[in-house]
């Protein structure tokens, strides 16, 4: 295709400078100043689309995910209204139609979009239930990513190519809204019923292994549906487009605020983010090459979704840097909910021996929140609800009241993190266990209590877990539970081992005499 009269061919140019260096630099279309056509908008998408190629090769070696078959074989030329004649005419009018100024019926769009959506439950239900239905004759796809690719090549050639994106809106008036920003994401019944389960056992006080194991199954189960997965490539795309929106007339502050709103809840709710996973943060990367988009997306409550990507996100390094080069403005109008989440998404990032970036992620972290915020928000994040949690915020709260809530520069806090970093295994055994609710006590006591094996107090107190019943609560045998966590003492050589009791301690010291010095021997060879 030639290129359009008026186009600058040096600006043009520059769209090829993309994903370059370490961090995937981006140099975005429409701050050009003009619409991008033919092969280099071409080029922009398909660089843009190299993670969404790996995502599946990986699925193609692990199984699932993208790499899931259709049901009944594709027919030449595609049934009509299945799904392969749907995503192939989604594709013909938004790329092939427009670019080819044949007149493409950009009208049709909201109703191929919500057919997608309702052959995708078609599938997903009978992956999950095996109960097959008259519609999986529709469900013609050879693989997933056969869906989602082009899903996603549309959507970014409508972000990348603002005149086609605000060509579409005006044909569709208000139903492409509807569909991209109104209509709730299709996560599934079972999703639905899983993430109720979780809820109501992280509430309980009483909840047991065998809770626990049930929800695991219903859990593995939902994780089957990947209706919302299969489709948020597209979802991402479209919102990060309004986003982007030049203008500001009131539908355009409307598409913004929508798109925001849901962009935050999708990547900051962890439950969310486990249903889309890595594809959404794909899809947000423009937000976090651009300093104007990441600021709004932070205020707006996405600061849990930056950190969150810090951890293992295949976006980690572009991740890392934005929060290392946040401008001051990001870290204010935080919510006691958006601290929240954001301290629940550093939980994810405290392995800092391999790499200094993590460190530094949390050093900065700590630090602004704590000069705007105070210890309140460490104090809400302190409360554990499972052994394996990480405790850290538990332990800087109690620094910080230790030492009367000073004032913190960023150099003191990388201290109290590197002390953190140090504790000996026994007190941080000891800060979980009096972090937990009763239930995780009652769960804990093989992970935690006393070192001596033939400890009385602590067999006993397995015999009565045995007869706990659900429903009744023995305040007695409860305190008496809490008493004994309590009162656990390290050995006070080597405080990698814990007793109740000096009888106890006495009872264990033949077996445990040379790993103590041999630990200390460790200690005085590799000094902190």
């Amino acid at each position: 295709m030639d290129m359009p009269p008026g186009m600058d061919f040096d600006a043009l140019q520059q769209l090829v400078n993309i994903m370059k260096g370490p961090h995937e630099e981006m140099i975005r279309v429409q701050h050009l100043g003009r619409p991008a056509y033919g092969k280099r908008l071409k080029h922009v998408v398909d660089e843009r689309l190299q993670l969404a190629h790996s995502a599946y090769q990986m699925n193609q070696i692990t199984g699932g995910g993208f790499a899931g078959k259709g049901v009944v074989k594709l027919s030449n030329p595609p049934i009509e209204n299945g799904m392969m004649w749907t995503v192939e005419t989604l594709r013909k009018i938004v790329i092939e139609d427009y670019e080819n100024r044949s007149n493409p019926e950009f009208s049709r769009v909201p109703a191929l979009l919500t057919r997608i959506r309702e052959l995708l439950r078609v599938y997903y239900n009978f992956k999950v239930t095996a109960v097959r239905t008259p519609d999986l004759k529709y469900c013609d796809f050879p693989r997933i990513f056969d869906i989602s690719l082009p899903m996603h090549e549309v959507g970014l050639t409508l972000q990348l190519d603002p005149p086609r994106l605000k060509a579409l809106i005006d044909a569709t008036g208000s139903e492409l809204e509807r569909v991209v920003l109104d209509v709730a994401p299709d996560i599934g019944p079972y999703r639905a019923l899983a993430m109720n389960y979780e809820k109501e056992l992280r509430r309980s006080e009483e909840a047991d292994d065998t809770d626990n194991l049930n929800v695991g199954h219903i859990t593995d189960k939902a994780d089957e549906d990947l209706a919302a997965y299969a489709a948020v490539w597209f979802y991402g795309d479209m919102m990060v487009a309004f986003l982007m929106e030049k203008e500001a007339t009131e539908d355009q502050k409307r598409r913004e605020k929508k798109s925001l709103q849901r962009l935050v809840f999708w990547s900051s709710n962890k439950q969310m983010r486990r249903i889309y996973g890595d594809c959404l943060t794909d899809s947000m990367r423009p937000i976090y090459w651009e300093p104007r988009l990441l600021v709004k997306f932070c205020q707006a409550g996405g600061l849990a979704a930056l950190l969150g990507d810090c951890g293992m996100s295949t976006c980690k390094a572009i991740a890392e840097d934005a929060v290392l080069s946040l401008p001051d403005a990001a870290w204010e109008k935080q919510t006691k909910r958006s601290l929240f989440d954001a301290t629940q998404s550093l939980l994810d990032i405290t392995e800092w021996r391999e790499s200094r970036k993590p460190l530094d992620v949390f050093t900065m972290s700590c630090y602004n929140i704590y000069k705007r915020y105070g210890i309140s928000p460490f104090e809400r994040a302190s409360k554990n609800e499972n052994w394996d949690e990480p405790v850290i915020f538990h332990y800087i709260s109690h620094q910080l009241k230790k030492e009367g809530l000073p004032p913190k520069t960023q150099a003191e806090w990388r201290g109290l993190l590197r002390d953190f970093e140090n504790l000996p295994d026994s007190l941080e055994r000891r800060y979980r266990w009096s972090n937990l609710n009763i239930s995780g006590q009652w769960s804990c006591i093989e992970f935690y209590g006393c070192d001596n094996k033939a400890c009385p107090e602590k067999a006993e107190l397995m015999r009565l877990r045995k007869r706990r019943v659900k429903g009744v609560r023995d305040a007695e045998t409860e305190a008496r539970l809490y008493d004994w966590g309590k009162k656990l003492k390290s050995c006070s050589s080597c405080h990698t081992k814990t007793y109740c009791t000096p009888d106890c301690q006495k009872a264990a010291w033949p077996s445990h005499k040379a790993e103590c010095a041999r630990e200390r021997r460790n200690r005085n060879a590799f000094p902190t």
